[in-house]
């Protein structure tokens, strides 16, 4: 598998183990895998940036499922852009979110900033950033289709 493969294998891996059907659940197992050791997850959309680590999201977001308050979520990625230099890489990652696969229209979108690191042959993610589009930032058209 070339390194370009196993870049888009970790992506589809990050954006499948999130998502879920009703009365399923996330595959945290798979999540905790493709994260290097002391990762951080920043959501950037808000007044202050909120970091967690894995098991802080897998906490977060576990909770909202266990208390009913997230009883699906499908999140894709919609565009992308990967740029890599030896064993880095960085990918800008357009994504939608929907509640259900066949929802019409989703209820988020915004852009990951993927980074990613090759360690012994394999491909972690070392950071994830994510921006919410919103009233005054919307997502660039140069975003909007994979260069």
């Amino acid at each position: 598998m070339t390194t370009e493969e196993k870049i888009e294998v970790l992506v589809r891996k990050l954006y499948g183990c999130i998502s879920f059907e009703p009365g399923g659940k996330p595959d945290f197992s798979t999540l905790r895998t493709i994260f290097f050791d002391g990762a951080r997850l920043i959501n950037n959309s808000g007044e202050k940036p909120g970091v967690v680590t894995v098991e802080g999201y897998i906490e977060r977001f576990g909770g909202a499922i266990a208390d009913g308050r997230v009883i699906s979520f499908q999140e894709k990625e919609i565009a992308s852009r990967t740029e890599r230099f030896g064993k880095i890489a960085q990918r800008f990652s357009t994504y939608e979110s929907r509640y259900l696969k066949d929802d019409s229209e989703p209820f988020d979108a915004g852009i990951n900033s993927v980074q990613m690191m090759e360690v012994g042959g394999e491909w972690l993610v070392t950071s994830l950033i994510w921006n919410n589009e919103s009233e005054g930032r919307v997502i660039p058209e140069m975003y909007r289709h994979t260069a």
